[in-house]
């Protein structure tokens, strides 16, 4: 029975590392080739702080662009870094 669990733990594990690397694969061929068919620089995620305090992921990717709230993620990771006492921009 130890053994059959941890060949299924492999398995998924395997099939996840696998679907990651595609995915952040297929993300930064996008990335490079709007930097060179285009010229733009941009990363294809970027938070986007507005001067109302609110914050605002920007997405470009595969030929989309729109944006999301962050703003409670954004306030905390701000709270997780000061913690921790990690440098901030």
């Amino acid at each position: 029975m130890k053994h059959k669990r941890s060949r299924v733990f492999g398995l998924s594990l395997g099939i996840s590392l696998f679907v990651f690397l595609t995915v952040a694969g297929c993300i930064v061929v996008d990335a490079q080739g709007r930097r060179l068919s285009f010229g733009d620089d941009q990363p294809p995620f970027y938070v986007e702080h507005l001067p109302d305090g609110q914050a605002r992921m920007e997405v470009k990717l595969f030929g989309m662009e729109t944006s999301f709230d962050v703003t409670q993620a954004d306030r905390a990771f701000n709270m997780v870094r000061e913690f921790f006492c990690l440098p901030g921009s």
